[in-house]
């Protein structure tokens, strides 16, 4: 159903246009942003009330979003930097939110470890890689004979 909804669904903006989902939407505003957003969690609410006793919720994420509103999670990613520095927060703000409550459940068990980690990995930029971080010092590391002499005697 939601892949017929991203798809094929067409909505009508506040200016009384006709678009269809399926093509990147016409989202100019952050009200119209929320408009997507509130639309997509009460889908999210409609679908957890369907589901039988001992399931597990349906929980929103950035893939479901896109989706739902019919985009790439490419061009999600991009609108996080081309689109109004207050839709750019609203959007890195909705991944935020989104990523606290599966960690939440994560951290309580309710959500298996490596379906969350994949998670985390895909879609909030997360990594399993080490990574090595060089520290800057102000000056030059002293000479080996100058740590010796700073060194506590031997007892």
């Amino acid at each position: 159903d939601m892949m017929r909804k991203g798809l094929f669904q067409e909505i009508t903006t506040e200016t009384g246009e006709v678009v269809r989902l399926g093509r990147a939407p016409l989202i100019d505003s952050v009200e119209v942003l929320d408009k997507y957003i509130h639309d997509y969690l009460d889908y999210i609410d409609c679908l957890n009330d369907k589901r039988s006793e001992g399931e597990p919720p349906f929980l929103p994420d950035v893939p479901g979003f896109c989706g739902f509103i019919g985009i790439s999670r490419e061009q999600y990613a991009n609108w996080k930097y081309i689109k109004s520095p207050e839709m750019c927060e609203r959007l890195k703000t909705l991944e935020t939110l989104i990523l606290s409550v599966k960690q939440q459940m994560g951290l309580q068990g309710q959500l298996a470890t490596i379906p969350l980690m994949a998670d985390f990995n895909n879609n909030h930029g997360y990594t399993n890689a080490p990574q090595v971080i060089r520290h800057q010092h102000g000056n030059e590391l002293p000479a080996v004979d100058e740590i010796v002499k700073r060194l506590p005697p031997a007892p």
